[in-house]
């Protein structure tokens, strides 16, 4: 197992070794054997072009030749001076004369550092050279230029011997050379062709280390190939699981949020249920049970709170709402709701705003509220004496003159705080200890909650303590100063909008003519089209003041419907185009602005709603008292208990109202039977789609029908049909029970509406 800790987690080694050897010390041996291999050829061209340098000097300085015209010189010399001797005249000194100075100079010539440096300096070589020297000297007095007589019979004489002296080492010292010149130069070609076979040597070694350089680099390459390829892979599983435990969480977030949803809407009941049981007149026992239970249901209402907000926060689903603010009296409102708290310990609680806090901010002030309530109260809550103070003040923050850096101080003199449990302080289900919670309870929620609030708002808290001392907590939040809002409009009534030419684009039958006959009803002209392509023909050759456009539609979808609509030319760009959809998620609303649309209406439609809507976007300003017409007093209601437990009903009351209001019972009633027709082609492309289990199949016809059941408020039905919606997700095998449970309501709902009970 420590062997197996070392390995690469893709299964590649960490090093890549040949032999027991790391590549690293491979390739820096070869890398030094290489640069020696260099280094030698370098040398050797070296010494190459050094012998030929040597070789050209000889060439240039013709040294044999040199010496050899040295040895003609005195044989030419040595013949004119016996032949002066012999028959001396004017003209034959003259030439003397003229071949001592030729003879002379060649002297010269070998005295040269090149000849000094090719010839060895020998005992020969040097005696003969002083000799020519001395004899220079001696001659210069009788054939120099300075001798201006002929010398005498006895001068010749003397002049001959001297000539003749020089025969013998002249003629030794030409042959020095030469042989000195050829040694040399077979020395030189020897040289040469060593250096030659060397060279050849050395470059096939070269090469050989080059070829084995290469296939180390090209096996490296490999590895690391490999070990590439490992990484992606290791990277590639690292973001599935990252996807995977993302899913999870946004699953466990998800499950948090709807049972948070659904627990606390019941337990609302269970709260109002306690409140008129309280005022029925019950005995003191009875009183304290009731008491008992409804401290009991507020108290895991508060916990429910807590966690909805928890799986918000971390679903990211939690989005602030922005508005203008009036601070001091937001504070004044804190204060009047925790005062209570307070005193019912006696405790002191005092408030104070500093004249430097703005009147007027951008906050969210419910989730302002809920910080302040969190820390108040736990700082009332961990208090057994002496006061509460909250402070709020106000400094500038740089980079603009209208932010503000706002700062709740909220001080205590209660029990405190020792550094560990400051540290346990903003973790989840931490109080520090465990004798805290069972001391003053609650979940340890509530400071991350408002710590995330805190810091989702720009700002963060921070926290000073000291055990049996007491705590001071901070929040800061940056905050822009807002104008007082503009006093509010006067409410548009429905008949203050007039009669519009309304274009609605709507797949499902039942929506269409719930639609129709509500314009028809509210005075308005409506075109029906049933998918987003003749919506956009209609848009392009027709004059609209408003569009209905379903979101989801065939052919073309709602959303590329309105982008469409918004690329024709002006006017009909401008035409109100309002989103009708059951997705009332933040998401799909920013999807549906980005598209182009003006507003949003969600399924199930009430009349109120689109009276409402078009008022807002096309009434004028009347009396504010003025509001749309109510439903009919003898309008029939169609809701039925649950079925079973905790079932839906079958027909949902509000709804169905609503579409007798507008339509007429008669008409309601019409649509439903046709509605649930056995004989619904949308039903019977529901039961191919399962039976061949068609994933894409099933949608779409759960679709079709989803629509209609939700319009006219078959709660029954649009659960049944919400659940079979979900088989694709988690599989088929409950298919056969879910259809026979839709064929049992769908004809439980037609009996209902038929002969209502």
């Amino acid at each position: 197992m420590a062997a197996e800790s070392h390995r690469d987690p893709v299964g590649v080694p960490g090093r890549a070794d040949v032999g027991g050897i790391p590549y690293r010390a491979w390739l820096a041996g070869i890398g030094i054997v290489l640069l020696l291999a260099f280094a030698a050829i370098a040398y050797l061209h070296y010494r190459q072009f050094a012998l030929l340098e040597r070789k050209v000097q000889f060439k240039d300085d013709f040294i044999a030749w040199s010496f050899h015209k040295l040895e003609n010189e005195q044989m030419r010399m040595q013949d004119m001076v016996r032949e002066q001797v012999r028959r001396p005249t004017p003209a034959g000194f003259d030439l003397v004369k003229a071949r001592y100075e030729i003879f002379v100079s060649r002297i010269d010539i070998i005295r040269t550092n090149r000849t000094q440096n090719v010839l060895p300096a020998t005992s020969e070589y040097v005696s003969t050279v002083q000799a020519l020297d001395r004899f220079v000297n001696r001659m210069d007095l009788f054939l120099g230029q300075e001798a201006n007589s002929e010398p005498d019979v006895v001068g010749w004489g003397r002049i001959q011997d001297e000539v003749n002296g020089l025969e013998e080492p002249l003629r030794a010292l030409s042959m020095f050379a030469s042989y000195e010149i050829a040694k040399q130069v077979q020395d030189r070609n020897d040289a040469v062709r060593q250096q030659h076979r060397l060279g050849v040597l050395l470059t096939v070694f070269q090469c050989a280390l080059t070829l084995v350089f290469a296939g180390l680099v090209v096996l490296q390459v490999r590895q690391l190939e490999s070990r590439r390829h490992g990484l992606e892979v290791l990277a590639k599983n690292l973001r599935q699981a990252q996807v995977e435990a993302d899913s999870a969480n946004q699953a466990k977030s998800d499950f948090l949020a709807n049972m948070s949803h659904e627990l606390r809407t019941p337990f609302q009941g269970i709260l109002g249920m306690l409140s008129l049981l309280r005022d029925a007149r019950l005995d003191v026992q009875q009183t304290d049970l009731v008491d008992t239970a409804t401290a009991s249901a507020k108290h895991l209402l508060v916990i429910l709170n807590d966690l909805l907000d928890i799986s918000k926060l971390e679903s990211g689903r939690l989005e602030l709402q922005t508005e203008s603010v009036e601070l001091p009296a937001l504070i004044r409102a804190v204060e009047s709701l925790m005062h209570a708290q307070a005193i019912s310990k006696n405790l002191g609680l005092t408030i104070t705003v500093e004249s430097d806090v703005p009147e007027w901010v951008e906050a969210d002030q419910t989730r302002l509220k809920q910080i302040l309530f969190n820390l108040i109260g736990n700082a009332v809550k961990f208090s057994e004496k002496g006061e509460v103070r909250v402070t709020v003040s106000a400094a500038p923050l740089p980079g603009s003159p209208d932010l503000r850096d706002i700062r709740f101080t909220v001080a205590d003199e209660g029990i405190g705080m020792a550094p560990l449990t400051i540290q346990l302080l903003f973790k989840r289900f931490s109080q520090g200890d465990s004798t805290r919670v069972r001391r003053f309870g609650g979940t340890g929620l509530g400071l991350e909650i408002s710590q995330q609030l805190a810091r989702l708002m720009g700002g963060d808290i921070e926290v000073e303590s000291r055990l049996h001392v007491g705590s001071t907590f901070t929040v800061r939040i940056p905050m822009r100063i807002a104008a007082p809002p503009a006093p509010p409009k006067a409410v548009a009534s429905a008949a203050s909008v007039g009669r519009l030419r309304v274009l609605v684009s709507e797949d499902n039958p039942v929506s269409r003519k719930f639609l129709t006959a509500l314009l028809t009803r509210l005075g308005h002209d409506g075109m029906l089209c049933e998918n987003g392509k003749v919506a956009v023909d209609a848009a392009t050759t027709g004059t609209f003041d408003v569009v209905l456009m379903d979101v989801h539609t065939p052919v073309i979808d709602g959303l590329e419907a309105t982008r469409r609509i918004r690329a024709l030319p002006p006017p009909r760009n401008k035409v109100i185009i309002i989103a009708l959809t059951a997705d009332a998620f933040a998401e799909s609303k920013d999807r549906a602005r980005k598209a182009g649309m003006d507003d949003f209406l969600s399924k199930p439609i009430q009349t109120s709603d689109l009276t409402n809507m078009l008022a807002k976007h096309f009434g004028r300003e009347t009396d504010p008292a003025a509001t749309v017409p109510a439903a009919s007093a003898d309008a029939t209601p169609m809701a039925s208990g649950p079925e079973n437990g905790s079932a839906p009903p079958l027909v949902n009351e509000a709804i169905s109202v609503d579409f007798i209001d507008a339509l007429s019972l008669e008409v309601y009633v019409d649509l439903v039977v046709g509605f649930c027709d056995p004989a619904n082609a949308s039903l019977g492309r529901l039961r191919k789609a399962i039976s061949v289990q068609d994933t894409q199949g099933v949608r779409d016809a759960v679709h079709a029908l989803q629509g209609p059941a939700t319009t006219l408020g078959l709660s029954a039905l649009a659960d049944s049909l919400d659940r079979i919606d979900k088989l694709p997700s988690v599989g088929f095998e409950g298919a056969e029970a879910l259809m026979k449970e839709l064929d049992e309501r769908f004809l439980g709902t037609r009996r209902h509406v038929v002969d209502p009970m």
